[in-house]
């Protein structure tokens, strides 16, 4: 299968009720989504990082700035056949299970 296209968005989504938690209120949420295109067809994914690393290392600039800048750029143009294909173009980065 081969990957034309990978689009990254940031998508931030105001909550109909304030969440609180121990390190903040918050009135919105962040959404990555993912859309790829192949052979006329796309699919989507979405992860939901935290937007600050209050109980991770993770959190959503960092998700949205690997999935864009390095992980996408290894995987557009290639020729994927299997998922250790993809797993092998992106083995690179270390942690990140968000991205």
């Amino acid at each position: 299968m081969l990957i034309e296209a990978i689009d990254v968005y940031w998508v931030r989504i105001p909550l109909a009720f304030v969440w609180k938690t121990s390190y903040a209120d918050q009135h919105v949420t962040d959404t990555i989504l993912v859309r790829m295109e192949s052979g006329g067809q796309h699919a989507w994914g979405e992860s939901c990082p935290p937007y600050i690393p209050a109980y991770s290392a993770e959190h959503t600039l960092a998700t949205f700035h690997t999935l864009r800048e390095h992980l996408a750029p290894r995987v557009v143009g290639q020729d994927l056949r299997s998922a250790q294909d993809l797993l092998h173009r992106i083995d690179f980065v270390k942690g990140n299970q968000f991205a």
